[in-house]
């Protein structure tokens, strides 16, 4: 049971889980930042999806490797992945969003701590899974957060007329 609901909330971690999320922030709340998450998408994206498909294309997945031991257990209609691994793109896009949102919406070191553990716990369940190992889940977080951070550094101060009223 635990495992399929797992399997349904591993989607927040999801790219298009991620875009959706941007979509609702150009729309009501800030047109800079919309742009700034969707940035950090892409590159974390892009670096991700080189890393998996060019650098690290031999890494296997878990359920490659314990596909045939008795006793594993799998969850019914699951699509399990097999290869490629290494860096978990879902770790990855749950640290940019929760990032953002601890760097955009927190006011307090609490709900900025609420915001990691929510990145922690939905990249986890890639793990819980296994669709991939603690260090592809690691990974996948760091770039998530790295990409985030610099992005929404480099950019802020960059971009404050997107947010300004059109003169007329």
């Amino acid at each position: 049971y635990k495992r399929q609901i797992m399997s349904i909330i591993t989607n927040v971690g999801d790219g298009l889980f991620l875009l959706l999320v941007a979509f609702f922030v150009f729309l009501f709340r800030s047109k800079k930042m919309a742009i700034i998450l969707f940035i950090a998408f892409i590159v974390s994206s892009g670096l991700v999806q080189f890393l998996k498909h060019v650098v690290f294309e031999n890494h296997m997945r878990p359920m490659y490797v314990f596909q045939h031991v008795k006793g594993f257990h799998q969850i019914k209609d699951f699509h399990y992945h097999l290869f490629q691994s290494f860096p978990s793109g879902h770790s990855t896009s749950s640290f940019v969003l929760f990032t953002f949102l601890a760097m955009n919406f927190a006011k307090n070191w609490q709900t900025k701590i609420l915001c990691f553990i929510g990145a922690l716990f939905f990249a986890f369940t890639r793990v819980y899974l296994s669709q991939h190992y603690f260090e592809d889940m690691f990974a996948g977080a760091m770039i998530g957060f790295l990409c985030m951070k610099y992005t929404q550094v480099f950019l802020q101060s960059k971009w404050l007329h997107l947010d300004q009223p059109l003169n007329k």
